[in-house]
């Protein structure tokens, strides 16, 4: 049995901007909006991984929070099976980003390479994660692309469906799973 590599990425601090500007969620980062925000790395928590985890970017602008994840594919190859809102997940690629909404609930974005998306949440401080209502989720915007090397994920996620974040009051964490495959 292969196990799957896992990459990690924690960040307490998110960029903010005062007022929105015009992005346009299609998974190809190339927005003015991700010009200043620095990326955070993805490191392997696995050895073996033929590759760097790739980067998650996040920031606050109006009154949205915007994720983006570049991730490298050194083979141009994806494991990918999942489409649409709530997919059943098999063993593919997938990128998780958990939100933390200080004082309120946790939430799970988790997006495939064909842009599947799912959308968990739990109490803050619980294990158990369950499967978002279509209505609380109803806002999210989610996006994929693939390219030559890589895939890329984005999002935008209205911050009233997050519950009541105040300044500094959201962290974000991610794992990139990425799928076997064979030899390489």
């Amino acid at each position: 049995m292969r196990s799957l590599p896992v990459f990690l990425f924690c960040a307490a601090c998110i960029c903010a901007q005062s007022r929105a500007t015009g992005v346009v969620i299609d998974g190809e980062l190339n927005d003015p909006i991700w010009t200043h925000v620095p990326p955070g790395q993805l490191r392997a928590l696995e050895s073996g991984v033929p590759e760097d985890g790739g980067e998650i970017r996040a920031r606050i602008s109006g009154r949205f929070l915007y994720l983006a994840a570049r991730l490298p594919e050194s083979s141009g190859r994806v494991v990918a099976r999942s489409i649409g809102k709530n997919p059943s997940w098999e063993a593919e690629d997938s990128i998780s980003i958990v939100i933390r909404v200080l004082n309120e609930n946790d939430w799970m974005l988790k997006i495939g390479p064909l842009a599947g998306y799912s959308v968990e949440w739990r109490w803050t401080g619980e294990p158990d994660w369950y499967l978002s209502r279509p209505d609380k989720c109803a806002g999210f915007l989610v996006a994929a692309a693939a390219g030559d090397k890589e895939w890329r994920a984005e999002a935008a996620i209205p911050l009233s469906e997050l519950g009541s974040p105040g300044a500094h009051g959201i962290e974000i964490s991610a794992i990139r799973v990425r799928a076997a495959r064979g030899a390489e």
